[in-house]
C-alpha cells in the first residue's frame, strides 16, 4: 500500500461532521462549514442581467436546478507555528437553523472558539462577519483579535452607507445595521490591513475590491505549497466560472467585481493551478480551477478520510 498520501495528511486522523482537514506544507488547514443558505431566485443573486435561458442551461449542465440556489458557507482555519487563524466567521445566530454551525463544527475538529487567535475578515457581509458576537452581545471568539481592510471598515461604519441588494431594501438595511453592530463590538481589538500585507509569515492579503469596496482575498503558503482563499470574488461553482464576466446581484460595484474576478482567475490558472478555497462552493470548497473553452471549470479535491 502506498504511503505517499499519508505524508500529505493533516494532523487529524479522520474527517468529521462539518470539517475537512488537510496538510498544506507545514500547516494544518481546515475548511469548516457554518451551514447553508437557500435563495428562491437564483438569477437575481447570481446573474441578474444574464440571458435566462443561458443561465438555466449552465446550471442544467451541472444537474443543478435554476429554481432555487443552495449556497454553502465555508470558513477556513489555518494552524501552524502555535497560532490558530480563522478566515471569516459565518452567520452566527442571525439566519435561522441552516446556518450558525461554525462553533459546533470547530469543536468537532477539536478546536474551541476560545483558542482562535486571529479572525481575518474578508468583508463585512452577514455570512462573513455576523458570527462575531451573539444576539446578547457576547464575543463568540473571546480571545481573538480581528483584522480587516481599512477601506472595508470605513465603508460599513459610515453612518450614510448605502448598499444595493437583490433581496430588497429591508434586507439591505438589516445587513448594514448588523455589520455596524458587529464591527462596533471589535473596535478595541481590530487591526487594519492592506493588499499585499503579510498577516503571518504564511498568510498574505490580496486586494479583491468590487464585491464590497474593501474586500480582501488571502494567499496561504508553506513549504512551497499554496492555497488561495478567494473570498466572494468567486461565488457559484458553475455560473461564476462558466461566465465570470456576468455581474452578480450581490456585488456592490459589479464592474469592478468582474475585473477583480478575471484578474484572480488569471492568477490562479497562470500560477500552476494552486489549491483554492471558495466560501460558497460546495463543501469543503477546496479544489483547483482550470480553463475550459471560454471560461473556467471547477475540479474539487478527491475526498481523503
Amino acid at each position: 500500500m502506498s504511503t505517499s498520501s499519508s505524508n500529505q495528511r493533516a494532523s487529524r486522523l479522520h474527517q468529521g461532521q462539518g470539517f475537512y482537514s488537510f496538510a498544506l506544507g507545514n500547516l494544518t488547514v481546515t475548511s469548516v462549514s457554518d451551514g447553508f443558505l437557500v435563495f428562491d431566485d437564483p438569477q437575481a443573486a447570481l446573474a441578474p442581467k444574464a440571458n435566462s435561458q443561458e443561465f438555466a442551461a449552465i446550471l442544467s449542465k451541472k444537474f443543478v436546478s435554476s429554481d432555487v440556489a443552495y449556497t454553502h458557507i465555508n470558513t477556513l482555519l489555518i494552524e501552524g507555528n502555535g497560532k490558530k487563524v480563522l478566515i471569516d466567521n459565518g452567520c452566527g445566530d442571525s439566519f435561522g437553523p441552516g446556518t450558525g454551525a461554525l462553533v459546533k463544527h470547530l469543536a468537532n475538529a477539536g478546536v474551541k472558539a476560545s483558542e482562535i487567535d486571529i479572525v481575518l475578515v474578508s468583508h463585512a457581509h452577514p455570512d462573513h462577519i455576523f458570527g462575531t458576537i451573539t444576539r446578547t452581545g457576547e464575543h463568540v471568539f473571546p480571545n481573538a483579535r480581528y483584522m480587516i481592510s481599512k477601506k472595508e471598515w470605513d465603508f460599513w461604519t459610515d453612518p450614510n452607507v448605502k448598499i444595493s441588494s437583490p433581496f430588497g431594501e429591508e434586507m439591505a438595511r438589516a445587513a448594514i445595521l448588523g455589520a455596524q453592530r458587529h464591527l462596533k463590538a471589535i473596535e478595541d481589538r481590530v487591526s487594519f490591513i492592506d493588499s499585499e500585507q503579510e498577516i503571518t509569515p504564511e498568510i498574505r492579503a490580496i486586494r479583491a475590491f468590487g464585491h464590497t469596496p474593501g474586500m480582501m482575498a488571502f494567499i496561504i503558503t508553506s513549504n512551497r505549497k499554496s492555497l488561495i482563499y478567494t473570498a466572494d470574488a468567486l461565488h457559484h461553482f458553475a455560473v461564476t466560472l462558466a461566465r465570470p464576466d456576468w455581474e452578480l446581484g450581490v456585488d456592490n460595484n459589479p464592474v469592478e467585481a468582474v475585473v477583480t474576478r478575471m484578474r484572480l482567475l488569471e492568477k490562479i490558472t497562470a500560477d500552476g493551478a494552486p489549491l483554492v478555497h471558495v466560501p460558497h462552493f460546495p463543501f469543503p470548497g477546496v479544489g483547483h480551477i482550470r480553463r475550459e473553452h471560454t471560461g473556467y471549470a471547477w475540479e474539487p479535491v478527491v475526498w481523503e478520510w
